[in-house]
């Protein structure tokens, strides 16, 4: 008899309410996004490596003026820095592209951390002013951990694209996490430890970070062919994109110098 009631389809009685779907877990696209291998190893790598972007900007700004006495010449030497980066970012990402991450990614962040040291070094010894702007250009290494993160989800989840979307939104997050940080945190170790304590911190992670994050080989997208020669500067879309995030950059860049000198 129990056997034979257990072997009964089970059928919604009449008036009865529909049974309710079971609710998906709002963590579960992300739960499947780090179950690919090495997914979470070189997310964590990168973290320790991109925090340090948005605090490089403030360090500086907040070492040559405690030191220096004048928001003048750190805002010059900072803006020198960002404008050389600007110029060198591109031209890392096409030798990426060419090369693969880690043969580009590790000499880079070897250079930019030998103008980071000379920075403070000059800062702390008093040298001239113009020794600043040079240092400031040398460290313009800086490798773009943010944009390879995102190729190797590209590369990773190449036929998932419900998987690139997820990845995506989590990089958005990742940004805006470690844009609110790092300037608390350069702000916190300027102020209460050195002056030269926010950019020798900025450095010594970003030096750490892109190690870990280019030893991460087996998530590593390949190189791809060398691209044809082009103007992409004369599209019309990419101009009008350059032309909003000049604009961007400079609200933002502008930010750095004139929020610390009113709150001082």
């Amino acid at each position: 008899m129990l056997r034979f009631l257990a072997s009964r389809p089970v059928v919604r009685r009449p008036g009865a309410a529909p049974a309710r779907p079971r609710r998906r877990s709002p963590l579960a696209p992300y739960r499947r996004l780090f179950a690919a291998p090495g997914a979470l190893a070189f997310t964590l790598a990168a973290f320790v490596g991109r925090l340090p972007g948005s605090m490089l900007g403030v360090s500086t700004v907040l070492m040559i003026a405690t030191v220096r006495g004048s928001y003048a010449l750190a805002g010059a030497v900072s803006a020198t820095g960002v404008a050389v980066t600007a110029v060198a970012g591109p031209l890392l990402g096409r030798l990426v592209d060419r090369y693969g991450q880690a043969r580009v990614a590790v000499p880079a962040v070897v250079c930019y951390l030998a103008g980071a040291t000379a920075m403070v070094l000059c800062v702390h010894l008093g040298a001239p002013a113009w020794t600043l702007f040079c240092c400031a250009a040398g460290s313009s290494g800086v490798p773009s951990l943010g944009s390879m993160t995102r190729a190797r989800w590209a590369a990773l989840y190449r036929d998932d694209p419900a998987a690139r979307h997820t990845a995506n939104s989590f990089e958005q997050v990742v940004d805006e996490v470690c844009f609110m940080a790092g300037p608390a945190l350069a702000m916190v170790l300027c102020t209460t430890v050195l002056p030269e304590a926010g950019l020798i911190t900025a450095a010594a992670l970003l030096f750490t970070g892109t190690l870990l994050f280019a030893a991460q080989r087996r998530t590593e997208p390949p190189p791809g062919p060398r691209p044809a020669r082009g103007r992409a500067l004369l599209t019309p879309g990419l101009r009008v994109i350059l032309t909003t995030f000049l604009a961007t950059g400079a609200v933002f860049g502008s930010m750095e110098v004139a929020t610390v000198a009113a709150v001082e």
